[in-house]
């Protein structure tokens, strides 16, 4: 069985021909690499012919165990373009990642800004986008208005409880920017002002929690301008989403123009327009009986390609109602 076997494999599989002693030393089976080649064509009607002849269950014959070579499979079209949004999926994750922020030698402004964008922006440098961030770290050096006592603020590392209306300095020169903060309603409602010029010349927002009857319940939205310390137009609305007392939240203002856009927590709640102020800069204020915590502020001289990219909301105003009760 053995001799049989032997004088066998000094056959070439494919011709049958006498393999050369030369070819013996490197290969058993084929007397040339065209056969070893076309044997892996021929080896899927071998293996069929094999598994008729004695089953799938049975040992074959050993001219045919040099057929079973693993076949590789064709690439498939769908994994390839499975890739697209897997890798745009990557480079978003990459964009969410957070990264240190830069401080600067005796300011409590930080400059964020994220690795994906950061890159872009030093690639483009027309798409770059001025960021300036105050946490409360280091004091309101850089707000204008006076002393905590004469403005009628209170100060703790980190937080401010605005009183009469102070401006951050570093914005007075801008004209177009998205302002956002981070601030919890303590006590009726948290304002702010943009374009502002002055403590006389600006546009006002507040978000203001109504609690007593049931009508005047809710949320309201109330947005004026300021023009030499005389207030006008002043507009009340219905805000699409409630705000808790004690809760924090973060509101995103959108300047461009004469257009004022204001979003809580990625949704809309007021939308205006209004010419009469082309620039200035932002700041907050409480009117009596308000009381409210602002825990950072940023503003950026314009909206960044990526969150108009990543806008997780749809800016459709809210209706105004009827008749609404006034604010208590």
């Amino acid at each position: 069985m053995r001799m049989d076997h032997a004088v066998r494999a000094m056959y070439c599989l494919v011709c049958h021909k006498k393999i050369g002693w030369l070819r013996r030393l490197r290969d058993r089976e084929y007397c040339s690499t065209a056969h070893r080649k076309n044997a892996r064509v021929l080896s899927a009607r071998a293996l069929r012919d094999a598994s008729q002849l004695w089953g799938d269950d049975e040992a074959w014959p050993v001219e045919l165990t040099g057929f079973a070579h693993a076949t590789k499979k064709p690439p498939n079209n769908f994994v390839r373009l499975a890739a697209i949004p897997f890798a745009a999926m990557v480079l978003v994750l990459i964009w969410l990642a957070p990264s240190g922020a830069i401080e600067t030698p005796a300011r409590g402004y930080l400059p964020g800004a994220d690795r994906l964008q950061s890159a872009v922006e030093r690639t483009l440098p027309s798409l770059k986008v001025h960021r300036y961030r105050e946490d409360f770290t280091q004091g309101l050096g850089d707000w204008n208005g006076g002393s905590l006592a004469a403005s009628g603020w209170s100060y703790a590392t980190g937080t401010v409880r605005p009183g009469r209306l102070r401006l951050w300095k570093r914005s007075l020169e801008m004209a177009d920017y998205q302002m956002e903060f981070q601030a919890s309603i303590e006590q009726k409602a948290v304002s702010w002002a943009f374009r502002a010029t002055d403590d006389r010349n600006y546009y006002a927002t507040k978000l203001a929690v109504n609690r007593g009857d049931t009508k005047a319940s809710g949320t309201r939205v109330v947005h004026y301008v300021v023009l030499n310390g005389v207030e006008q137009d002043r507009s009340l609305l219905p805000s699409p989403i409630d705000l808790k007392p004690m809760e924090s939240y973060r509101i995103r203002v959108n300047v461009r123009g004469g257009s004022f856009t204001t979003l809580v927590n990625d949704q809309l709640v007021d939308h205006w327009n209004d010419s009469r102020l082309a620039r200035g800069g932002v700041g907050f204020f409480a009117d009596p009986g308000e009381t409210a915590a602002v825990h950072w502020v940023t503003i950026a001289d314009r909206e960044s390609i990526f969150s108009r990219l990543f806008a997780s909301t749809l800016l459709l105003t809210p209706s105004a109602s009827g008749a609404l009760a006034p604010l208590e």
